[in-house]
């Protein structure tokens, strides 16, 4: 999946975030957006998946030659941030294999796999409302990360995780990544150790 953005601006209200951002941005690479908290990188990463439009250019999505439309681009798509929901009534098993019937994992993997990758496979039968903050994040990358995807979307990927956890992150996405074309907003040094480029949203004001 190749990303096109060109001269795209956010304005909320009368006060423009960002403006004028023009970038290409290539599967196989990973990119970390930075800048200050409030500079717009979760807005950025938002307008990136879909979920937001903005006001004004435009992004093009090109998989293997064709374009994609803005429609469909979730099909495509993993995502994960702080402000992402679980289905917190289901049991662990449960909720991964709720989500596997939307979106296939990455060839070779299945919901107790998954588990075993989380490192929370004793833990199958519990109701996710009872996990921590730090287990639920883990679910979520998880569910980003190992899904069959062309690229991901990373918003503040180590909230709530301690160094193990983010070490987890970390060794997770490098083996499963992949030539996928992975994006992360943070302004965490850890977040961005596998990124080869950065991207200052900051540039854009």
């Amino acid at each position: 999946m190749n990303l096109s953005v060109n001269k795209v601006g956010k304005r909320f209200l009368n006060t423009w975030i960002f403006r004028d951002i023009s970038l290409s941005l290539k599967s196989s690479n990973t990119y970390a957006l930075v800048g200050h908290n409030g500079s717009g990188k979760s807005t950025l990463l938002q307008i990136l998946a879909g979920y937001l439009s903005p006001s004004e250019g435009e992004v093009s999505f090109v998989q293997d030659g064709v374009e994609i439309k803005r429609d469909d681009i979730h099909r495509y798509l993993s995502f994960c941030s702080p402000y992402t929901e679980l289905i917190e009534e289901l049991t662990l098993e449960e909720h991964i294999k709720f989500h596997n019937k939307f979106r296939p994992f990455v060839e070779g993997l299945d919901a107790r796999a998954v588990m075993q990758i989380m490192n929370l496979d004793h833990e199958w039968d519990k109701t996710v409302r009872f996990f921590s903050s730090g287990m639920k994040q883990r679910l979520k990358l998880a569910l980003s990360i190992l899904s069959d995807s062309s690229f991901i979307l990373l918003d503040e990927p180590s909230t709530n995780l301690d160094k193990q956890s983010t070490d987890w992150f970390l060794k997770t996405l490098e083996r499963y990544r992949g030539d996928r074309l992975v994006i992360i907003a943070s302004n965490v040094e850890d977040d961005l150790r596998l990124c080869n480029e950065e991207i200052s949203v900051e540039r854009y004001k």
